[in-house]
C-alpha cells in the first residue's frame, strides 16, 4: 500500500497538479518553518456528483434504464482496474479531522480498500434487478490508465482518530438513487 512517503508520480495533467501543489506545500513548510498539514484525497464518490466521473456515469445509465430511458446495456470503459473509494461525506468528516488534529505533513484520505471497477458495475447492475449488458467501449479507455491504486490510509486513523464509516454498498445505493430521482 503507498503511504504518505510513496514517491508521487502523476500520470496525467490533473494528477500532477495535485503532486505540484503538494510539493510546493512542503517546499514553503521547510522553506519557512511553516506548519502545513497536506490533505491526499483519493477517489470520493456520492449523490450530486457530476456524471463525468466513473460511478456516477454508471449510476446514471443504469437509472436510465430503470426508468425506461435507455436500452439494457452500459458503454463504460475499462472496467478491470482497481481504484480506492471514499463516500464524499467521509472525505469531509476527514478534513475536519485533520484540520482538528493533523500534524506537519500530508494525509492520505481514503478507504483503504481496492475496489475493482467492475464489482462496482455489478453492485449497480444487482440493484437495478435488470438484466444488463456490460460493453467495454475502447474510445472510452483512458491512455493513462493506473490500473492498482492501492492506498494506505494507516496515518490519519493513527493521528486524528478518523476512520471511514459509510459502506460502499450504502453511497452506490445514495447515488442511484440520486440518479434515478434525475432521469424520471
Amino acid at each position: 500500500k503507498a503511504d504518505e512517503n510513496a514517491v508521487l508520480m502523476p500520470l496525467n495533467p490533473y494528477s500532477a497538479s495535485k503532486a505540484a501543489a503538494d510539493i510546493l506545500a512542503r517546499t514553503y513548510a521547510s522553506s519557512f518553518g511553516l506548519n502545513i498539514v497536506v490533505a491526499r484525497p483519493g477517489n470520493h464518490i456520492g449523490p450530486r456528483q457530476s456524471d463525468v466521473f466513473f460511478v456516477p456515469t454508471v449510476a446514471k445509465q443504469i437509472a436510465m434504464i430503470m426508468n425506461n430511458k435507455k436500452e439494457p446495456v452500459l458503454d463504460l470503459g475499462n472496467i478491470d482496474v482497481h481504484r480506492d473509494f471514499s463516500d464524499v461525506r467521509d472525505v469531509a468528516s476527514a478534513y475536519a479531522a485533520i484540520a482538528k488534529k493533523g500534524k506537519n505533513g500530508a494525509y492520505n484520505i481514503c478507504s483503504g480498500n481496492n475496489y475493482l471497477l467492475r464489482d462496482i458495475v455489478e453492485s449497480f447492475v444487482r440493484m437495478s434487478g435488470k438484466k444488463i449488458e456490460i460493453r467495454q467501449l475502447k474510445d472510452k479507455i483512458r491512455k493513462t490508465e493506473a490500473f492498482d491504486m492501492n492506498i494506505d490510509n494507516s496515518k490519519i486513523i493513527r493521528e486524528t482518530g478518523w476512520k471511514p464509516s459509510i459502506l460502499i454498498e450504502k453511497t452506490i445505493k445514495d447515488t442511484l438513487d440520486f440518479w434515478l430521482g434525475k432521469t424520471v
